[in-house]
């Protein structure tokens, strides 16, 4: 292999680089080659800005209005139990060029009604700015109030899915340094066998100078990448572009333009560089000039040296305008003055601004800081700054405001965590590497753990940094210049024979994956661990696998997510009882990645609510009676009214399952009336007079007989008063429901078997669960069993044992066995026996 080949790609991927190919290929698109920024339209934009305020709202960092509990009128939301979610459901977004509306209702459990909220954003830059915010009840989390902690779902009720733990999280993904190459990996015994040379001493950090201009023309693409990566070992900066040259900056010394033991290092849109010239006490700016292989790092000025000792690291600030320098910062870690200074940067001056800190462990004390990085969202400064307290083993937030620095709030590390670098990605996701424990942390940007990639023999080694990879790019046909992150990362290791440099693709995962089903069985919660910024949409299909619902939840920011299903398709209609799978989807920033998460077959049990006098969709079982909202359009309020009875009619019940039902009455004049329930001729509960206000008849059940048929007729029978017969909500669902041990379902097919029928089992593999589907022929009278047997032949669990009308029926094996026990791995068989019909299959359980 030639040395210069070498060279190129210890330019582009040695030093920390990611953009690898990119030494071949300059005239190429950086997507072309895999290298991806994050993109997000406009609407995009503000769904993000919206779910920051939203998980304000569920971590308990948001107030809400005092006045919203009491406003609600009792009986008004069925179910609505303890620990309900409060959401901030989108109602409508409107942009008009720089200005963007938000209309939404904070929300429980999926319900439509709640308080109207109001939120006016304007983009200024490439950032959104929250200028109106109206029915939130307190100001929304401004610089320096104090940041809630994580709540975390705790998922109630049935548990009909939970992901097991152990799946490899995508969060990291490692990739090659170069497949032509054959690299995995940059290591001193590599650049010696290749090159010839020991490269480095030892590297600490490194940063990329990029620059994309996309143009209307051939070549359509011209780009500049240099590589920069200090060496306080040798006390120099080596630095190199893609073209395959290689350069050193500096000499051991104290001279205005030596170098003493450097390690940060920072730089900006302009190509100025600046770096922690640790041993001389002081920062450096250097400038990038030339093109091409006539590129020097030429010194511009040093400051600081009358206030710092040892600083170890450096974060230029764009403060909001990427491209404007007139109100440009750097942030410097003073290391063993154990504070934070903040300098405005003028051409090629600094001044002082802010001094924040002072030694000790307490709340705006550090002790040896060792790394800063500054907040961001959608690339650029966010006005916050984030700080690696290394003495104290923590990772600490600040605000910047006008008069100073503001503790936000803080993530402690474990006993021996030692924190040696930050890094912030485009959307403010926090990365720190941490020797001790050999771990890379991403942290939201309110500094709640999001995901941990750990090292040693599954990876890396003694991790020094973490570099994410930033650029501008120039759209030459919209005369637009753009600061943006991209979707890779690089570790810079110790550098020893075995260690050195390696590469990541920043990933998705919705970790912790699980559903719920409320115990009231209104309503699915969806849980899961986002762990980057994405466009989730949640799908629900039924066991032909047609779409039933698909619920684009929209840009989400990362975190702990939970949705709500309100068990209504797409048109609103209310599901029937069957069998069902949730999906959930989510869609990266970047483009480069869709996670899904999918549950297996599981049985959804019946549930009808009746928000009688409403519409046919929310009403859709009445068949004798008036609809009227004359009393008020809320669901207790509405009724069904009739002068001598009022019917709804159900003809989709299972003879082999108990039922219950439930009923409400409202009467707002105050007239005398007196009812009785009838089911099927058969009256369910004593005669009962409706006062004013509201009546609840609670759950009642249904008696076996009456649902032999499969249908009932509910009556709401008027036997004296002045008033109509009338309800105002109708429940009805299963009793006694166990996912562990769901019925059987009866198929809607027209088909009917010409004998008893046993289909191999779906999925197969399967985990957890899987569906076993069998046919009874017309005129059958025989009993049906259906059992599972292990490889010894022994009963592992009965599935079905009674008659079946004709048709086709299913029946979800969760993989325990008759005592409730989790089966292990490996074959089983299940049978079918009706009469002198047997029938048997095979599959596997693989966990």
């Amino acid at each position: 292999m030639k040395a210069k080949a070498m060279i190129r790609v210890t330019a582009a991927v040695g030093l920390g680089l990611i953009l690898l190919g990119f030494h071949k290929h300059k005239k190429v698109a950086p997507e072309e080659l895999g290298f991806f920024r994050a993109q997000v339209d406009e609407q995009g934009l503000v769904e993000l800005a919206v779910d920051r305020i939203r998980q304000q709202i569920k971590s308990g960092g948001l107030a809400l209005p005092s006045a919203k509990a009491a406003a609600a009128k009792p009986g008004m939301v069925e179910g609505a139990a303890r620990g309900a979610v409060t959401d901030l459901k989108t109602e409508q977004i409107t942009i008009d060029r720089d200005r963007a509306v938000y209309r939404g209702r904070l929300t429980e459990d999926g319900g439509t009604s709640g308080q109207p909220v109001q939120l006016v954003f304007e983009r200024r830059g490439q950032a959104l700015q929250l200028v109106e915010a109206s029915g939130l009840g307190t100001p929304l989390l401004s610089a320096g109030s104090r940041a809630a902690g994580t709540v975390h779902p705790t998922l109630s009720g049935f548990t009909i899915y939970r992901e097991e733990n152990g799946a490899a999280s995508k969060t990291f993904i490692r990739r090659r340094l170069d497949p032509d190459l054959d690299l995995d990996r940059l290591t001193r015994r590599v650049t010696l066998a290749r090159l010839d040379r020991r490269l480095f001493q030892t590297p600490y950090a490194g940063v990329l100078f990029s620059a994309v201009t996309q143009m209307d023309r051939a070549p359509f693409f011209s780009a500049r990448y240099v590589q920069l990566v200090t060496d306080p070992g040798w006390n120099r900066i080596v630095y190199g572009d893609y073209d395959g040259w290689i350069k050193a900056y500096g000499n051991s010394g104290r001279g205005s333009e030596d170098l003493n033991r450097p390690h940060g290092i920072d730089r900006d849109t302009e190509g100025r560089i600046y770096v922690a010239d640790t041993g001389n006490n002081r920062i450096v700016v250097l400038r990038l000039e030339g093109k091409n292989e006539e590129t020097e790092l030429k010194f511009v000025s040093a400051f600081g040296a009358d206030l710092l000792v040892h600083p170890y690291d450096v974060a230029w600030d764009d403060a909001g305008t990427p491209f404007d320098g007139s109100d440009d910062r750097l942030w410097v870690a003073d290391t063993e003055n154990d504070r934070i200074l903040g300098f405005t940067l003028e051409g090629s001056t600094a001044s002082l601004r802010y001094t924040f800190g002072g030694r000790g462990s307490g709340e705006g004390r550090f002790l040896q800081p060792r790394a800063v990085a500054v907040g961001r969202f959608n690339g650029t400064a966010d006005g916050t700054l984030y700080v690696a307290d290394t003495g104290n083993r923590r990772i600490v937030k600040l605000v910047v405001q006008e008069n100073g620095l503001v503790w936000q709030t803080a993530w402690q590390g474990k006993a021996e965590s030692q924190f040696t670098s930050l890094d912030v990605d485009h959307w403010g996701n926090v990365y720190a590497t941490d020797r001790s424990y050999v771990e890379l942390h991403k942290l939201t940007p309110e500094l709640q753990p999001l995901a941990v990639l750990q090292g040693k023999r599954r990876a890396f080694t003694d991790p020094l940094n973490f570099q994410v990879v930033f650029g501008q790019v120039y759209l030459q046909s919209e005369d637009k210049r753009i600061w943006a992150g991209y979707d890779q990362g690089f570790l810079l290791e110790k550098w020893t024979d075995t260690s050195g440099a390696e590469r990541y693709q920043l990933g998705l995962d919705l970790e912790g994956f699980r559903v719920n089903l409320s115990g009231d069985l209104a309503r699915m919660r969806v849980a899961s661990k986002l762990t980057d910024n994405a466009k989730v949409t949640l799908v629900v299909t039924d066991q032909a696998g047609r779409t039933v619902r698909q619920m684009p939840l929209g840009w989400l920011v990362p975190g702990d997510k939970e949705t709500v299903w309100d068990r209504r398709d797409d048109l609103g209609w209310q599901v029937a009882p069957g069998i069902y799978r949730l999906q959930l989807q989510a869609e990266s920033s970047y483009g480069t990645l869709t996670v899904t998460k999918e549950t297996a077959p599981f049985y959804l049990p019946l549930y009808y609510h009746e928000d009688s006098g409403s519409d046919a969709v929310h009403d859709p079982h009445l068949v004798q009676g008036e609809r009227s909202a004359q009393w008020g359009s809320a669901a207790v309020e509405s009724i069904a009214k009739h002068p001598s009875e009022v019917v709804y009619r159900f003809s989709d019940l299972n003879p082999n399952v108990d039922y219950e039902i439930k009923t409400q009455f409202f009467n707002k004049v105050g007239d005398y009336l007196k009812q009785q329930l009838v089911v099927d001729g058969t009256p369910l509960a004593p005669e009962f007079e409706v006062p004013a206000g509201i009546k609840t008849l609670g759950w009642l059940p249904l008696p076996e007989e009456l649902i032999a048929d499969g249908e009932v007729e509910i009556r709401i029978v008027k036997t004296a008063g002045d008033l109509d017969a009338m309800v105002s909500q109708l429940w009805i669902r299963e009793a006694n429901f166990d996912p562990a041990n769901p019925p059987v379902v009866q198929e809607k097919s027209e088909s009917v078997p010409e004998r008893f029928t046993l289909a191999q089992n779906y999925p197969n593999p399967f985990n957890p669960t899987t569906t076993i589907e069998f046919g009874v022929p017309e005129g059958a009278a025989q009993t049906v069993t259906l059992r599972i047997f292990n490889v010894r032949g022994q009963t592992v669990r009965e599935l079905v044992n009674g008659q079946f009308s004709p048709g086709r029926h299913s029946v979800v094996w969760n993989g325990h066995d008759d005592a409730g026990r989790q089966s292990s791995s490996g074959v089983y068989f299940y049978r079918l026996h009706a009469g002198d019909v047997v029938q048997v299959k095979k599959m596997i359980l693989m966990k």
